[in-house]
């Protein structure tokens, strides 16, 4: 019976978000944020499906779930969770009346003086880093990179995270040749773009270079579901679609490299894949470890994870932070660096046993549709300014982040420091405008 219920749950789970597809991810850019949050759906509902079939044939468990047997009330459990969220969230965007964002043809994109200025600012702000640790350049060894990451995270993660991954992805819209640039900052964006580059590398994180292509790709016209349908249909295939699979080659190719070369991962291209997804599973396990409970004290991390420890020492620690103390039974709360992400639901069940997973969920769709506002600002106007770029570009992996990573993390303490900076700068202006009618 708890069997049949789990395939039931799943069943219902996928009809979400099927229609989720089909009433706004069809007409959108397949790139977009709603689409990847649909797509890592789609990879929890067959992973859940193997797991409840207790298929042993492909490499889709995490290393560290060791049971042979499912409790099929936990795994119930786990699944209902996923399957409100997505309902909550289709729910939500049809509340808000959310139309897709379908981008026509657009003349390429203008930076602001403020941007370039900031852009020129951060870049070199990053070499500066680099050459710092010019040591862990020498040996290119995995110790060497993990001890670079160690001093970048203690030192200047804050700031690497909330500007220089936007910043950074400002380099493939450059790429992609959707920015009007002078010869002079055509040269500064090649020479910034390699030291970029290296600090990605040597920062140990793979999603900057992938999520930097895939937001450009976001923005080119014309590479909705429905359009590349019709254009297979008569045999045509554009510089845009053309673009596009190369891009997913490169992807994948760069994620194998890297994975092997700089992860000490092994393994063909889906089964690293499956290890950054297992989150779906790892929700199951923090789950089973009856974890759950009314915790609200954890809501304030992200308005205060930018306090040093040692100035506020009872400052909450990251939930996947204590997740992963519980579940591994290792001490990671030493270094909030590095976490196993358990994913929304077992962020849920640990708060506030499953509650809070409505507020998440409400978030989603949200950040679905504030981006697609202000990214059409952006297109219509032509101009980029430095904060709405930065907002959009969180934005963009937002959606997919809060499913597998969870809503009470940095990623929403960045933008509410965002969000608070456009609100100083917008009262600016205005108090500026009124001294000037005066």
């Amino acid at each position: 019976m708890e069997f049949i219920l789990n395939l039931l749950l799943l069943f219902l789970w996928s009809i979400v978000i099927f229609l989720l597809y089909k009433k706004y991810g069809i007409c959108e850019n397949m790139f977009s944020p709603l689409n990847l949050y649909l797509y890592a759906n789609v990879i929890g509902i067959i992973i859940f499906c193997f797991f409840i079939n207790n298929v042993q044939s492909i490499n889709y468990k995490p290393p560290y779930f060791k049971e042979s047997n499912i409790d099929w009330d936990v795994a119930l459990i786990t699944i209902f969770l996923y399957f409100i969220s997505s309902l909550i969230t289709y729910l939500t965007l049809y509340f808000f009346r959310y139309k897709p964002l379908y981008i026509k043809k657009y003349r390429n994109l203008n930076l602001t003086k403020n941007f370039k200025f900031l852009f020129l600012f951060f870049s070199i702000f990053y070499i500066s880093i680099i050459f710092k640790n010019i040591n862990a350049l020498l040996p290119l060894n995995y110790l060497s990179l993990n001890k670079f990451r160690y001093e970048l995270s203690h030192g200047y993660i804050v700031v690497f995270n909330i500007f220089g991954f936007s910043l950074f992805n400002l380099v493939f819209l450059f790429l992609f040749k959707k920015l009007n640039l002078s010869f002079r900052w055509k040269l500064i964006f090649f020479f910034a773009t390699i030291f970029w580059f290296l600090l990605f590398l040597l920062n140990n994180a793979r999603g900057p270079f992938i999520f930097g292509i895939l937001f450009s790709l976001s923005i080119l016209p014309g590479l909705s579901f429905l359009e590349i349908i019709k254009k297979i249909k008569n045999y045509f295939i554009d510089k845009k679609l053309a673009i596009s699979v190369i891009s997913i080659f490169i992807i994948i190719f760069f994620y194998q490299w890297y994975s092997n070369n700089f992860r000490a991962q092994e393994g063909v291209f889906y089964e690293l894949i499956l290890q950054r997804m297992d989150n779906f599973i790892a929700s199951y396990i923090a789950i089973s470890h009856n974890t759950g409970g009314f915790r609200l004290e954890n809501l304030i991390y992200p308005l205060i994870y930018l306090i040093p420890r040692n100035i506020f020492p009872e400052k909450p620690f990251p939930i996947n932070g204590i997740l992963s103390e519980k579940v591994l039974g290792v001490n990671l709360l030493g270094d909030e660096a590095w976490s196993v992400n358990f994913g929304i639901a077992a962020e849920s069940f640990y708060i506030s046993y499953g509650l809070f997973i409505v507020l998440s969920s409400i978030f989603i769709a949200l950040s679905v549709y504030y981006y697609r506002k202000i990214l059409s600002k952006i297109i219509t106007n032509q101009k980029i300014s430095f904060v709405d770029f930065v907002i959009i570009v969180n934005l963009y992996i937002y959606p997919f982040g809060i499913l597998m990573g969870g809503f009470l993390t940095p990623s929403t303490g960045n933008l509410i420091i965002i969000l608070m900076l456009k609100l100083f700068i917008n009262l600016v202006k205005n108090i500026s405008k009124r001294s000037v009618l005066r």
